[in-house]
């Protein structure tokens, strides 16, 4: 485009307007390049130079957008060559910000370069979101050789960009945001031959120098940008939230505030149960207000809902994102077990990178009627909190307050935070909730600071993430054996790395699991997550399934959380009592609107309820919160196939493989199978049955069998692993073929089940 400085007469504003050249506007279609570039007009961050206005003149066609008084990243490295790497890190946490932003919109920029990156003040915007998507859409191709342009500029290419792959997603942003990471700590982009050709192919063929053989770089960080230029998609960071939360915790040298370094994070699990976005600098939003209630009295309590939005932090100490997240986590679970109605962690810590209007928060959480905001200091001994209470329609300011305590004291916080809150809004406290949130007690702030790390690396749920946190739990432990929450965390961390993930072998893990969660009682016999560990633990281990599900509603009782709703919803649903166990999948939900997890699982309860167009709903809203959560592309494998839409299923089947980074053969012979392919279907489960010792589910090769009417062989599958105590999932609807055979019927009988 030809960019012109222009004056907004009607607000007296400079602009920039840019007119796209000629040769470039007739090969477009202009309605649909327009209609396609407003999806950019909705994106609204602080990192994001918004679009005004567009639209077309006289055969032109032009956007507009905010005149920025700056320069360039561009004329910045060209000036000055390889930038300081507190510099670098602080700029590429703002990009890619800008960029988590726009994907969780759809949108994807497809040139991220420094020629895009504004520097106003000591801040930076991304400009020209949605431009190349707009070209795109409206002449078809990726690339517009007739008019000699290509979509996306060489030195920024991802690989899959420069092959013209018509299949490019977010990732290629990823990649981008390495190229331009690498050229600020180097002086050069990776790849600078002579041509545009060379470059093009050299990022299709080669592997580029690593950056610290460039320039003396930390680790953690060299190992983030290497990341970031892995040539298949599937290698790199997987969401730009994920990275984001990487880069919040690099300091000013490049490294991280705890001794647990390089960082390396695995890409998302199979099964990845807590959606990436997940990340850190997250606190409790608090407030205390004696004699608050005279501002709620006019509203009913039970119709009250609340959210906690992260507390912006002032990080003194560095460690105080990984604290100020811990911390957010722990005064929600004091605050539900409380009885205040709260959404939960994974729906308010989505907030932590969008500046939105509180009444727009409010009504994409369900309709919150009060928002606690706030700002946390930490200072050598010294916690303090400064916090307020709005309105969300109005922005009002209703109450004001600040704590300041101790590091020995903050263990206690949480509490004090329940207590003031549920005092504001005017819950009422059974006497066993007063006396949870009065308790007070004293933790070594060593301790505290390891638990805190624990929780954030637990619930990250990959394999690399679990070992981390095991390190910060048990070194918690080993400093203050008399807090509980380590423990309790522990037990419930090994429980799901044993029986959901399968990371750890059970004869290791369950003992582990038991112990932790049983200490943890010893010293908090009102721990919610360590009833609720115990619970799975009794359902996974024992199949003691009334003891179990006994075990779960107390830990409902005890801390009515998503995690605690969920538990209890898929004992229900796994042991046949589905009509009494969906309302707690969505009460899940209700808790926790914009969790991916929540209405995933959710869509795979309505799967074995057997409403599949439910289950396909509930996806479909997991994957616009986030388009990576792969999980969600599993329960429509198991939705599309069950309708018989088996094109459809085999589709998702392929995105959760290259999502999670996990190919998942057992399904394709039952999906085959399905489609009336005998011969497909029965070389895929010749293969399988040849991995049967290396651990390969017995169970979904006896559903394969089954879809191919072999019924013997079937329920020879679903003997063997009920003889291996694999639990078979005998209710989902995929066992319909051989439901009614006497050998189903005995087999529930062993693993005391109801046909």
């Amino acid at each position: 485009a030809t960019v012109y400085l222009a004056e907004d007469l009607k607000h007296q504003r400079k602009v920039a307007i840019k007119v796209l050249h000629p040769e470039l506007a007739a090969t477009l279609g202009p309605e649909r390049f327009l209609r396609e570039i407003k999806i950019a007009a909705q994106l609204s961050h602080p990192h994001i130079l918004p679009l005004l206005d567009s639209g077309e003149a006289g055969g032109f066609l032009y956007y507009v957008m905010p005149y920025v008084d700056g320069q360039s990243l561009r004329r910045k490295l060209t000036r000055e060559g390889e930038l300081p790497i507190g510099e670098v890190v602080r700029i590429l946490r703002e990009v890619v910000d800008a960029l988590a932003e726009a994907h969780a919109r759809g949108v994807v920029h497809r040139d991220i370069k420094p020629d895009n990156v504004l520097i106003r003040g000591n801040h930076v915007v991304v400009t020209d979101f949605g431009v190349a998507k707009a070209v795109t859409e409206a002449t078809g191709r990726q690339q517009l050789t007739t008019a000699g342009v290509a979509l996306g500029t060489p030195a920024y290419m991802a690989p899959e960009q420069a092959a013209a792959n018509p299949n490019i997603d977010h990732r290629a942003d990823i990649y981008a945001v390495g190229v331009m990471g690498y050229e600020m700590l180097a002086g050069r982009p990776p790849f600078d031959e002579s041509t545009p050709e060379a470059v093009l192919a050299a990022h299709v063929t080669q592997d580029p120098d690593p950056i610290a053989s460039k320039r003396e770089v930390a680790p953690l960080l060299a190992d983030l940008i290497m990341r970031c230029l892995k040539k298949k998609p599937a290698d790199r960071w997987q969401t730009a939230t994920e990275l984001l939360a990487q880069l919040e915790v690099i300091g000013p040298t490049g490294t991280t505030p705890t001794d647990t370094q390089p960082l390396k994070v695995a890409a998302p699990s199979p099964a990845s149960r807590i959606p990436p976005y997940l990340g850190v600098a997250l606190a409790a939003a608090v407030v205390i207000a004696a004699g608050a209630w005279l501002w709620f009295q006019h509203r009913a309590p039970s119709t009250l809902t609340m959210a906690l939005l992260p507390i912006k932090t002032i990080a003194v100490d560095s460690g105080d994102a990984f604290f100020s997240e811990g911390l957010t986590r722990e005064t929600i679970t004091a605050l539900t077990s409380a009885g205040v109605h709260i959404k939960g962690y994974a729906s308010v810590s989505r907030y932590v990178t969008r500046e939105l209007p509180l009444s727009q928060i409010a009504g994409e959480l369900g309709g919150v009627n009060v928002i606690a905001v706030g700002t946390m200091n930490h200072s050598g001994d010294q916690l303090r909190l400064d916090v307020e209470l709005l309105d969300p329609k109005t922005g009002e300011n209703r109450w004001a307050a600040n704590y300041t305590v101790s590091s020995a004291e903050a263990a206690g916080l949480p509490n004090r935070i329940a207590r003031g809150l549920a005092n504001a809004v005017g819950t009422s406290l059974s006497t066993d909730q007063a006396d949870r949130v009065s308790t007070t007690t004293l933790v070594k702030r060593d301790a505290l600071d390891e638990y805190f790390l624990g929780t954030h690396f637990v619930y990250r749920w990959t394999p690399a993430d679990f070992r981390v946190a095991v390190s910060h739990l048990r070194r918690a432990i080993e400093l203050d054996s008399s807090f509980a929450p380590p423990y309790a965390l522990l037990g419930f961390g090994y429980t799901w790395a044993v029986g959901y993930y399968g990371w750890v072998p059970a004869a290791e893990g369950y003992p582990i699991s038991e112990a932790a969660a049983r200490r943890a009682l010893q010293l908090d016999g009102r721990s919610g997550l360590a009833t609720l560990s115990l619970g799975l633990l009794h359902f996974n281990r024992d199949w003691k399934w009334e003891l179990a599900i006994s075990e779960l509603r107390h830990a409902v009782d005890l801390e009515p959380s998503a995690g605690a709703y969920n538990g209890l919803a898929w004992a229900l649903v796994f042991t046949g009592r589905i009509d009494e166990g969906l309302p707690f999948g969505e009460r899940s939900v209700d808790v926790d609107p914009t969790s991916a997890y929540a209405h995933t699982d959710l869509g795979g309860m309505y799967v074995n309820a057997r409403r599949y167009d439910d289950a396909l709903r509930q996806t479909s809203i997991a994957l616009a919160l986030d388009s990576n959560y792969a999980e969600a592309h599993l329960v429509e494998v198991w939705a599309y196939s069950l309708q018989r839409r088996v094109d459809d299923a085999i589709r998702e089947l392929v995105v959760y493989d290259a999502r999670s980074g996990d190919a998942q053969p057992v399904f394709r012979p039952w999906i085959y199978a399905l489609a009336g392919q005998r011969a497909r279907a029965q070389a895929a489960l010749d293969s399988l049955e040849a991995r049967v010792e290396r651990g390969e589910s017995l169970g979904m090769l006896g559903i394969a069998y089954a879809a191919l009417g072999e019924t013997d062989k079937a329920l020879d599958r679903l003997d063997a692993a009920i003889a291996r105590h694999e639990f078979p999932f005998p209710y989902l609807p995929m066992w319909d073929p051989v439901r009614q055979h006497p050998r189903f019927h005995a087999a529930m009988q062993r693993m005391g089940l109801s046909r």
